[in-house]
Parts: C-alpha cells; structure tokens; sequence
C-alpha cells in the first residue's frame, strides 16, 4: 500500500482503531519489518497528521521497533526476558518527556501490551505476553551501523535529527489535546 495520509486513514479504519483528524493531532505508525530477524533499521515510522491547510504523511525509513542484539542476546534486563511490543493499536502510549532522564523524546505513558523473548537467540519470539509499565520510549538512537545496545524494546529512530524533527509536533498535539499520543504498530499495511 502506498503510505498516503487517506490510505492510512482507511487502513486505521479497517482494523477499527482511532485516527485523528484535527489539526495537529498526531497518528503514529510503526511498520515492523515481517522478517523475524532482529538488529537492523529496517522498519518504518510513519506520521500522519492535518497541519491546518493540509494533511501530511512524514515517512522514517531507518528506524527500529525490535530489541537490539545486545538486550536480547546477552543482557536480559528482566528474569521473563526481553520485551518487545505487540502489534495493535497502543491508546496514549507516549507522552513528551526524557529518556533515561535525559534525552527528550516520547517516553511510556499508559501500559503497554508485549512479549518477552528470554531464549536469547536473534528472532523474536511472541508465546510470552506480558503488559505494564516497562519503560518502552520512542527516542533516537547513537548513529550506529546496527542497532546493538540503541534499544531495549524502544522504538528507536536510528538518526537524532529525525527526532528533533518530531518533537515540535508531539508538543503541539499534548499542548492542543492533553497528555497522551496513541502508537500503531504492524507488519502490514
């Protein structure tokens, strides 16, 4: 499917989720590469929002939703093992703020659904489901070839101006509409 604002917006209509319209109000796509394979950039985030003239549909190519070798490998930062989010619509998952207090980005605001993969090989695997609070943050990562230790479960822009291109948005949707930015995220679209 061609990622055009009104293809997105019939796509969010088909799996009934929420789709905002009014201007400045933020839909966030996360496209998860359908390969199992975990350390690259190889999906996509997607914004699409009405800037007041017109609808806008901003495209992120290097971007990952997936765990980076080093968290999923060799540190398990939880005994269950790493998480990684479950693909569905996440209601006002984010909100601005600072990752790992010093970074600013959307950090985790309402419970999140996932899995935790603790076999410690390179796929993921999805027969654990876990839901909390886990710290799951939208940030940008350190400019490396592969996403290594970027992420943790994150979903992480591999490029920081990318991120700071973002951020004056994601202030005004929670200045416009209050706290809270809905994430999607797929395989398929």
């Amino acid at each position: 499917m061609e990622l055009t604002y009104n293809n997105i917006k019939n796509w969010y209509a088909t799996k009934n989720y929420e789709f905002y319209t009014r201007p400045f109000e933020i839909n966030l796509l996360g496209i998860r590469n359908d390969n199992k394979a975990t350390n690259l950039w190889d999906d996509t985030l997607v914004v699409s929002y009405n800037d007041g003239r017109e609808d806008k549909v901003l495209i992120f190519k290097q971007f990952t939703t997936d765990p980076g070798f080093y968290f999923l490998k060799t540190k398990i930062l939880n005994p269950k093992g790493c998480f990684f989010l479950k693909e569905m619509q996440h209601l006002k998952m984010f909100t601005v703020g600072l990752h790992q207090g010093k970074i600013k980005a959307l950090v985790q605001y309402k419970p999140v659904t996932g899995y935790r993969d603790a076999n410690k090989d390179d796929t993921l695997d999805t027969t654990l489901e876990d839901k909390g609070m886990f710290g799951i943050n939208l940030h940008h990562g350190y400019n490396s070839f592969i996403v290594h230790n970027n992420s943790a479960g994150c979903q992480v822009l591999k490029n920081v101006k990318d991120l700071e291109q973002l951020l004056p948005l994601f202030k005004l949707h929670e200045d416009s509409f209050g706290k809270g930015i809905n994430y999607t995220l797929t395989s398929k679209v």
